[in-house]
């Protein structure tokens, strides 16, 4: 094999060791993932005031919390292993057609005959049972073949420290190899029985990391054939698939395999080197170079011994690492008809392999997911319990507490999550969902606490910052005002406390779509902000945010167009069927006194200005009359009269509103709405009318004379 053949080898493996690595320390599809989950929390405050009162109406504070949800099923996990797999099946059949002198025909027909075999044995069922059966076969062989290669690799890492170890003296190497095994048997021993549950210790090496060494070792000192390479391949393969798709029976069976021929390599090696090389190690010869050489035992044969020992170690053990490795095989296929959307098909093959591994993690939390894409809560609350009796997890215990709280089951969420936090402390998940089940459970200060918790156990985490605001009002804290939730939260204290709020800069051009965030924040911020704060572009109508309308309205109101605010409000009060309709008639009642609190209002000198201030100030009587008379005099008399109309529509009680619509609307010849708009006002208001009489008369008759001239 050519060198830069053999770097090219070396640095795909290197590149497979080290992305197995990544996969394995969490850089992997997740079959469920974390969601922040955002719920108002309504509340009242006095948001504005004047000589007629205080306005109190709802503000919203935001909490947020996680939410499980499934992931969808990645079809490249399949294709990886396709990849990997056909590419040591093509190395194999290289190395075969080498040694065995074989033609590429002979190959070619072998692969058509088993393609032949396979579609006409299955040529009732659909493509995607035959996809299945494929699927099957190439997994059975890479199965087959990754523990034979393990138990071929088994003596790299002994073969090598044995050629370290070696020295000028007799009796330093002798040392050297004693220290070298010693600590190999002992690190053994230790994975070895932390694998098989026989203890629990955090200094044990994981059978991941002894398979990688001792795949790396051979690798780099064996020879790099067809067949070495295959074998390789097919490990990766198999191994990683089973990562990225959180396999742990299969890679609890693989390493267990591997750490079992490792150990039982340990014990036989040395006896092999001194059944071989009994009489070389009395003259310090450098044997490590021809271990491959060994003229009574070979190492082949040992290899042979340690598989029938394997062998017989698996079924003293009642056959565990076959089950293991069935059940990981029906997950795999559950996997796949679930990519396909084949759930019966799916939940078929996952409870074959419970039937395999009753308490494997991957078997019960992908059932777990089917039930809740079925929606059916407590079979998925089910599953996610018995997935936390062999390893528990935080992200299965929070969607355990979920389902609990959505199914009124508060306390079995709280015991559900106080046993998570014992096994996973400071975490920001179980925090968070520990402080919402308390608060469900009315517990306010247990609430409270756990909010803090979160906070200061992560002090930068958005959602940890807003729960925090939540919780304790408290607009001191060092939170991140970038963050909408923070800034929603922290208006939403300046308004209860009638205290200034924190300054950030504010979008006018917000779109809030379907953030409840953003809808919260736009809320509060047109309610603290009134005319000085800006107006916002984009408020259009959600059906996640009913008061959409009325920051529409509110924006109007303060913003310079209030009757238009006061038309959007009623007709929102008329749609209304929710107990929000109080709320939105004491602010209309509010709007309409505050508009007739007589304010300065500028000169009316033109039309234009006429029309901008009657849009303004529309219930201000000095601003009514002047503006009206400009309008008359331009000829726009129904411009006046709709400004009158309006103004009495909102204030049908007030004798002035009366007396301007009666008098405009003589100027537009509405003779007979005039008269009853005075005769209103006579029972209204007696002495206004008797004011006015004699001039609205004068008016009348005027009026009459007119529609005569014409």
């Amino acid at each position: 094999m050519r060198p830069k053949f053999q770097i090219a080898i070396l640095s795909l493996f290197a590149s497979l060791g080290l992305a197995s690595v990544l996969i394995s320390t969490g850089f992997h599809p997740t079959i469920f993932s974390f969601q922040a989950l955002s719920e108002l929390i309504p509340e009242q405050a006095i948001v504005d005031q004047n000589e007629f009162g205080q306005l109190k109406t709802t503000i919203f504070y935001i909490k947020q919390s996680f939410h499980v949800q499934p992931n969808a099923t990645q079809a490249w996990p399949f294709f990886f292993f396709l990849a990997l797999a056909l590419a040591s099946i093509a190395s194999i059949l290289v190395y075969f057609k080498t040694w065995a002198s074989l033609s590429y025909a002979w190959i070619a027909s072998g692969i058509l005959l088993w393609i032949g075999i396979i579609f006409l044995g299955n040529q009732a069922r659909d493509i995607h049972a035959i996809y299945a059966v494929v699927l099957e076969q190439l997994m059975w062989f890479c199965i087959l073949s990754a523990g034979l290669c393990t138990l071929y690799i088994s003596s790299s890492l002994l073969a090598f420290a044995f050629e370290l170890g070696h020295s000028q003296s007799r009796s330093d190497s002798l040392k050297n190899w004693i220290i070298l095994y010693g600590i190999i048997f002992v690190n053994v021993l230790f994975s070895l029985g932390q694998t098989l549950g026989w203890w629990e210790m955090r200094a044990a090496i994981p059978g991941h990391i002894w398979w990688l060494v001792l795949l790396g070792l051979f690798l780099f000192r064996a020879p790099k054939n067809g067949l070495s390479i295959g074998l390789a391949l097919s490990s990766f393969a198999i191994v990683m698939m089973y990562q990225l798709l959180e396999n742990d029976p299969g890679l609890s069976a693989f390493f267990q395999w591997t750490l079992m021929t490792q150990a039982m390599m340990t014990i036989l090696f040395p006896l092999f080197l001194w059944q071989n090389f009994g009489s070389a190690f009395a003259q310090n010869l450098p044997v490590y170079k021809i271990l491959h050489k060994a003229p009574h035992l070979s190492l082949n044969t040992l290899h042979v011994g340690i598989l029938i020992l394997g062998v017989g170690w698996i079924f003293a053990n009642q056959g565990r690492i076959i089950h293991q490795t069935r059940a990981a095989q029906a997950n795999t296929l559950g996997d796949f008809y679930t990519l396909l959307a084949d759930y019966p098909n799916a939940e078929f093959t996952y409870q074959q392999a419970l039937g395999h591994s009753r308490l494997n993690v991957k078997s019960n939390t992908s059932l777990a997911k089917l039930a809740l894409l079925a929606k059916d809560q407590e079979t998925a609350a089910y599953y996610l319990a018995t997935a936390q009796v062999k390893k528990p997890n935080a992200l299965a215990a929070v969607a355990m507490a979920h389902i609990y709280t959505e199914n009124k089951q508060p306390f079995q969420a709280l015991f559900a999550l106080q046993k998570a936090n014992d096994n996973f402390p400071n975490n920001l998940h179980i925090e968070t969902a520990l402080a919402h089940a308390y608060s469900f459970l009315s517990m306010n200060d247990s609430a409270r606490y756990w909010f803090s918790e979160a906070y200061e156990q992560h002090p930068d985490d958005e959602i940890a910052q807003g729960n925090v605001l939540f919780a304790t009002r408290n607009n001191t804290l060092a939170v991140n005002t970038a963050f909408l939730a923070n800034q929603a939260n922290q208006i939403a204290i300046a308004l209860q406390a009638g205290k200034p709020a924190p300054k950030f800069p504010i979008d006018s051009a917000l779109n809030p779509e379907d953030d409840l965030r953003a809808w919260a924040f736009l809320y509060n911020a047109s309610l603290y902000g009134k005319n000085k704060g800006p107006r916002f572009t984009k408020i259009p109508q959600s059906p996640i945010f009913p008061e959409a309308t009325l920051i529409d309205a509110w924006q109007d109101y303060y913003h310079g167009k209030p009757l238009r605010a006061l038309e959007k409000l009623n007709v929102a009060i008329i749609q209304e069927t929710s107990n929000r309709i109080t709320g939105y008639q004491n602010i209309l009642l509010f709007w309409q006194k505050s508009l007739r609190i007589p304010v300065a209002c500028p000169r009316v000198s033109n039309v234009n200005e006429a029309k901008k201030h009657l849009e303004k100030y529309p219930f201000q009587v000095p601003v009514l009359t002047e503006s009206i008379q400009i309008l008359n005099k331009a000829k726009q008399f129904k411009a006046g009269y709709q400004a009158a109309l309006s103004a009495l529509q909102w204030n049908e009680d007030i004798a002035v509103y009366i007396l301007i619509y009666a008098f405009q609307a003589l100027e537009m010849g509405e003779l007979g709405y005039a008269k009853q708009a005075m005769e209103t006002l006579k029972k209204k208001d007696f002495p206004v009318y008797e004011a006015n009489q004699s001039r609205f008369e004068a008016a009348v008759a005027q009026a009459e004379l007119k529609q005569k001239t014409w």
